[in-house]
């Protein structure tokens, strides 16, 4: 199936690519060739989405409605004598002459971007939650999760929801019905990137999932190059092109399943199509600019902050420019009835949990709400001056073009963008309340700060002056960047003012990726050339240049900097492979009980496991009841004194650290445990069990605990706990603290101090043994082992025994 799909998506792309010669008026085979191809992805984009949306999805069905549609665009292709051949779309690609130095920064960018993919296939956050949904449309060819058995049992201690995967039992969003299906699973997000990640899968496996958004990004990053060249010239769309290769964001970004870079594809095509709706008056690309943008609702939330700056610039159309108003309402209304449409949906059938949390203010910031209230108000603000006009009349003259060509309004606006950059960095952090702010607040204050860490203090400085450029355009350059202008800097400034994102980098940089940042790199391109042309009018034309390429190396030389901890590094790296030993190992008529978030989802849905989610209260009784009720074996994947651990498997990968108020220096060893042991039972049980060493700590800086876990319970008896250590520095009077703790360390059931200075240099691991007594069954069991700053210690294993009861 996987040859079909490909021999009628390459057809599909040849077809469209004959459209878009037949469409453009000036030769550019390379244009028409990637319009072509970029016009093919997003339609198996939202073919596959629907389809996954009623639930047939395969690459079977996929093929099928692509071969359909490409029978249509055939036989109108054929009737206009249009069609190209592949023969022909070459022989035109070789007479075509290209600069080759776009090259560079083209096949960097495709080796960069896909040659390392970064593993992430935890379902902690959302990169994970989208390859599950991804590979879970892949088996079932339906977005939405079927009843599982297993949860609508809802058995003591097992959780009825997965990690990013709501349950819809008892959910105040659903209606009574949908309500009391204990074994219904609800998805998060929305499905245009998991049901395009689906075909990835389905052809090429996990390499392929994994490097979906790879492609995404060139094709992104294309979309804006022809986008910045189509207004600025070759030269600035490839001095763009070339920002956003190297940008940390963009690249990182570029490396994960996620939905930031799809989004960012189809709002830089959106803007192409309304640009050239703009200049050629044309209403259909403007009715399929607005519709790409309004399908970006299908891909990300965030889709709706566009409309605040649409809103806003149809006041221009409307009063000033009347002969572009019919196409900028085509545009307009058609996003917004295309975007109000997924969003009932949406909040009615597709995710309504996540709708409604997002929406309700008792839940949390509700921006969601803000937006589309926001939205609301500039829609009637714009229907208001619609009616306006059209009873007292358009202006008689294009008062803006006329303000913009004053003599002093590019210094004015220049100054008030300088003054606005200098008091979000400089000025707004010390507004600050001095005592500890939330971190959600002190990354709103610092948020100029921080932004600039993905492009830079300069690189904003020469935005400005790209600013400044475009005011002195002539009157049909400005006139089509309009929108763009008022979009981006919409986006820009809500997402500077409030970026409403957990604010740890590199995840915080999500949030600016789609628009801002490759909206500050545009600028700084056109305004880095708009500084070398007034420099080379008054100085030397060599000097001028030379200035104008230091420059650029300043900005991509920064970026490259920032981009050192993993450019060319695969974070994560084998992560699928461990993930499949580790499967490989379950039994697929087990049950397999975890409290490890992590490793949950993807075991389950991605592996197809019988993997379950233990709930954080849950009892040790529980696990027994579980198989008693089952009557069928059931296994533990954690390191719980609940079973004997049988096999253990470590996934273990490099990250960046996730750091907050400060920009990631250095990765760490990302290590997650699977433990793979059949359910004992402790009230008979006697003998050693390990407790794994996943729950220790680094050593703490300036002393603390070096192990602070497990929290289990356990039931009454005599028990013993033996560390086992290994000294490397330690002092005369140094001294560490052996405890055993329970319900929240608030009972102290055995300690003892050691001297440390008798262990060091021992060729052998040391030992401190610890006994207690349970007289009842306890909860919270936690074994500590405190250290002064000064010591230096590793910590090899605890091994805890039961004795036999009295």
């Amino acid at each position: 199936m996987s040859i079909v799909f490909a021999l009628s998506f390459i057809a599909f792309c040849c077809l469209l690519i004959s459209l878009f010669f037949l469409v453009e008026t000036d030769e550019q085979p390379f244009r028409s060739i990637f319009w072509g191809v970029a016009s093919a992805v997003i339609s198996v984009a939202v073919i596959a989405t629907l389809l996954a949306i009623i639930g047939v999805y395969s690459l079977l069905s996929l093929s099928a409605v692509i071969i359909l549609v490409s029978l249509i665009i055939g036989i109108f292709l054929i009737k206009r004598k249009a069609l190209i051949t592949p023969k022909r779309i070459f022989s035109l690609c070789r007479s075509y002459s290209f600069n080759k130095f776009f090259l560079i920064p083209l096949l960097f960018a495709g080796v960069i971007y896909t040659c390392f993919p970064t593993e992430y296939i935890l379902s902690g956050r959302d990169f994970g939650l989208y390859a599950v949904n991804a590979a879970h449309i892949s088996d079932t060819g339906s977005w939405f999760y079927e009843e599982d058995p297993i949860l609508a049992a809802k058995l003591p201690g097992i959780s009825l929801s997965y990690p990013g995967l709501y349950t819809a039992y008892e959910s105040k969003y659903l209606d009574e019905q949908s309500s009391q299906k204990a074994g219904q699973l609800i998805p998060q997000f929305l499905p245009m990137f998991p049901a395009l990640a689906a075909a990835a899968y389905d052809l090429f496996g996990i390499p392929g999932l994994l490097r979906l958004s790879g492609v995404l990004a060139i094709m992104a990053m294309l979309s804006i190059y022809f986008f910045v060249k189509r207004h600025f010239g070759f030269l600035t769309a490839f001095i763009a092109f070339s920002f956003l290769a190297v940008n940390p964001a963009e690249i990182l970004n570029a490396r994960l399943t996620e939905t930031e870079i799809l989004s960012q594809l189809l709002f830089f095509t959106s803007l192409y199509l309304f640009s050239s709706s703009w200049q050629s008056n044309s209403k259909l690309y403007a009715a399929l600019g607005g519709l790409l943008l309004g399908l970006g609702a299908l891909c990300r939330m965030d889709a709706y902050m566009y409309g605040v700056g649409l809103y806003l610039f149809l006041l221009y159309p409307i009063f000033c420019k009347r002969e572009r108003l019919t196409i900028s309402l085509i545009y307009a209304g058609v996003l917004t009835v295309s975007a109000a449409a997924i969003f009932i949906f949406s909040i009615e059938q597709l995710s309504p949990i996540y709708f409604w949390e997002s929406i309700d203010p008792g839940f949390g910031s509700a921006n969601l709400a803000k937006a589309i209230a926001l939205n609301l108000a500039l829609i009637i603000l714009a229907l208001l001056s619609l009616l306006i006009s059209s009873i007292i009349g358009a202006f008689k003259r294009d008062y803006l073009i006329l303000l913009l060509d004053k003599k002093y309004t590019k210094y004015i606006i220049g100054a008030v963008f300088i003054l606005a950059f200098l008091s979000a960095y400089f000025i707004r952090p010390l507004l600050l309340e001095p005592d500890p702010p939330r971190y959600l607040e002190y990354f709103s204050y610092n948020s100029m700060v921080e932004f600039c860490w993905y492009t830079s203090f300069i690189a904003i400085i020469f935005a400005i002056a790209g600013i400044i450029s475009i005011i002195e355009a002539g009157n049909k350059e400005r006139e089509s960047l309009f929108l763009f202008l008022s979009i981006c800097l919409a986006s820009t400034v809500i997402y500077l003012y409030n970026p409403s994102i957990t604010p740890d980098h590199f995840w915080a940089s999500r949030r600016w990726v789609t628009v801002n940042i490759p909206f500050i790199m545009i600028l700084a391109s056109v305004g880095i050339i708009y500084l070398v042309g007034c420099l080379s009018r008054r100085y030397d034309k060599k000097f001028a240049r030379n200035l104008g390429i230091l420059f650029v190396a300043a900005i991509a030389a920064y970026s490259f900097y920032q981009s050192k901890l993993f450019i060319f590094r695969t974070m994560l790296k084998d992560y699928s492979k461990q993930y499949q030993q580790a499967a490989d190992a379950l039994d697929d008529d087990a049950i397999y009980l975890t409290t490890n978030a992590r490793i949950v989802a993807p075991l389950r849905f991605i592996w197809k496991k019988p993997v379950y989610f233990l709930r954080r209260e849950f009892k040790y009784s529980d696990l027994l009841k579980i198989q008693e009720i089952l009557g069928k074996k059931v296994s533990l994947l954690d390191g719980f004194a609940y079973n004997k651990v049988e096999k253990r498997f470590l996934l273990s990968g490099l990250y960046p650290e996730q750091r907050r108020n400060g920009y990631p220096e250095r990765t760490f060893q990302w290590n997650e445990a699977v433990m793979i042991g059949e359910l004992i039972d402790l009230t008979s049980f006697q003998g050693a069990l390990d407790i794994p060493l996943y729950t220790m700590r680094s050593q703490p800086i300036g002393g603390g605990n070096l192990v602070y876990g497990p929290h289990m319970q356990l039931p009454k008896g005599l028990y013993e706990i033996k560390y086992n250590f290994k000294v490397y520095n330690s002092s005369i009077n140094t001294k560490a603290s052996f405890i055993v703790a329970a319900d929240g360390d608030r009972v102290e059931l055995a300690r003892e101090d050691r001297q440390m200075l008798i262990f060091l240099n021992s060729a052998e691991p040391s030992s401190v043994k610890l006994s207690f007594e349970l007289v009842e069954e306890a909860e919270g069991i936690n074994f500590l082992l405190v250290i002064p700053e000064e010591l230096s210690i590793a910590l090899t294993s605890l091994e805890l025994s039961r004795a036999a009861d009295r």
